[in-house]
């Protein structure tokens, strides 16, 4: 199940577009967005990886996750909704 989850939760981010100006910040902030304009999800990125706190959205404006990544993997407890 959890394997199922992370599948999700990376699938998500095939799907979505970058930031608004069409660049991603490898070592800082980063916003992205689905098609429609909705944010996606939103967090640090260190290298090109996500690292720190992570937070993804249905396309509604939902919270669908949220947890803290270390060179792009999950680590700890992540919560999801």
């Amino acid at each position: 199940m959890r394997l199922l989850l992370v599948f999700a939760f990376l699938l998500s981010f095939g799907i979505v577009t970058a930031q608004e100006t069409g660049t991603v910040n490898p070592n800082g902030f980063n916003i992205f967005y689905y098609p429609n304009g909705a944010k996606s999800s939103e967090g640090n990125l260190l290298n090109g990886k996500p690292d720190g706190i992570w937070k993804a959205y249905h396309e509604n404006g939902n919270l669908k996750s949220e947890g803290n990544r270390v060179s792009g993997r999950l680590e700890g407890a992540w919560s999801f909704f």
